[in-house]
Formats: C-alpha cells, structure tokens, sequence
C-alpha cells in the first residue's frame, strides 16, 4: 500500500520534554511514506538538539503568527499529496497513517478522513481544570489537527487557516470541513492520543477572554451568514 508522500506538519515552541515521544511515535509508523515538517517557533529549549537525528524531517523557521500560522507554514512548503498534523506532545497509533491513507485511497470520493482521539492526562493527580474527567473514557470522534489527514487539494476548497483569529482558528477551519459532509471519511478506531497537561493551548486559552469575545464572534458571523443566505 506504500503510495502517496505523507506531509506531517508538526508545529513546536520549546518542546524538549515532549517532542522525541511524539517523534518516534511518527517513526513507528507501518506506513513510511511520509515526510516531517517541524515549523519551530524560536525554539530556546533543547528541541532542536533532540530533533536533529530523526530521520524525513525537515526544520523551517516559523513566518506567520500563532498556531494557525505554524500549521499555515507547513502546508505552504508540504510536498505530498495528504496532509496531517501531529502536536508536539501528543503521540500517534502505529497505524494512523496507514489507515488514513488506506480510507483515502479505497474512496476516492472523500476529500479527507477524521479518527478518533484517546486523552491521556500528564499527571492524573492535577489535571488542567477546564478538562473534563469525563472525556478520558474511552475514545471520541474528533475534528482537531491530530485525528485529520486530507489530500492536499483541499486547501483550494477551503482554504488555510485564517490568522485573523488568535484562537479560534482551528474550530473555524474545522467547522469547515465538516460542511463537507459525506465526503470526510470516518475512522471508527483510535488513531491519536491527546497528552493533557496544564500547558495545553487549548486549556489555557479558554480561560482567556480573547477566547470568549472570538467565540462570540464566530457565533455573530454564523447567524449572518445563515440569515444571507435564506434571504
């Protein structure tokens, strides 16, 4: 099955505790097709050392702000034909890639492929407090960059990610992709497991209130939208 190069972005800011976990689960992989892209965000921890002997990878400098500007910076300069992410401190399954690519080359009709995502918490004993306890069992169905693959083409559909948002940029990308429908294939098996931790983009910025007043406009805009259209 060892067809199509696979463009993994992966974005890191001063990752040294978690990057070589979340790198060897990338060199893992059962399919080896693929190449790494690392967009470092000035890095002053020990990242760069520990990155420098993987093998595939390639390291550019991060251009574009925030995190949608690293995942934006990678996609510029992937030369695949799929595409996906991987957090610096999140790991894959062994066979992510190779069912991602599996559903994508089997159905030509879809244009992406979503799985499932398995939390794991850092430190069981003091977990972030916007993290729901809940959400550890089991696995869940995700849109997010980790549980993602799509063929590169999708980007003249629906475009980068927009950096006008400092933090809501992933769900707007996401929410995109869903409007796709029946052509996002589904992966009904855990595909990325989730380190939570307290320095988790995420768990920080929703106590943010860019994060509220970005919501909120992201909601004023749906409605707008919806109404625009009906008229």
């Amino acid at each position: 099955m060892e067809k199509g190069l696979v463009s993994i972005i992966v974005p890191t800011l001063n990752a040294g505790k978690y990057i070589r976990n979340c790198l060897q689960s990338i060199q893992n992989q059962t399919y080896s097709n693929y190449e790494i892209i690392l967009v470092d965000g000035e890095s002053t921890d020990d990242t760069l050392d520990i990155v420098k002997d993987f093998p595939n990878l390639t390291i550019i400098k991060q251009k574009d702000e925030g995190l949608a500007g690293a995942w934006n910076d990678g996609i510029r300069v992937a030369n695949g034909i799929y595409f996906t992410f991987l957090d610096s401190d999140d790991t894959w399954e062994a066979n992510t890639l190779e069912k991602h690519v599996s559903l994508l080359q089997n159905n030509k009709d879809k244009i992406c492929s979503i799985g499932e995502v398995k939390f794991v918490l850092d430190d069981p004993s003091d977990p972030p407090s916007e993290f729901k306890l809940a959400l550890q069992e089991g696995s869940h169905l995700a849109y997010m960059p980790g549980c993602f693959m799509g063929r590169i083409e999708i980007i003249n559909e629906i475009g980068l990610y927009e950096t006008r948002w400092k933090i809501a940029s992933d769900i707007v990308w996401f929410a995109k992709l869903k409007a796709l429908g029946h052509r996002v294939g589904m992966i009904n098996s855990i595909v990325l497991h989730k380190r939570v931790h307290k320095n988790n983009l995420s768990y920080n910025t929703a106590q943010s209130p860019i994060y509220n007043k970005e919501i909120v406009k992201l909601l004023f805009e749906s409605i707008k939208s919806k109404r625009t259209k009906s008229e």
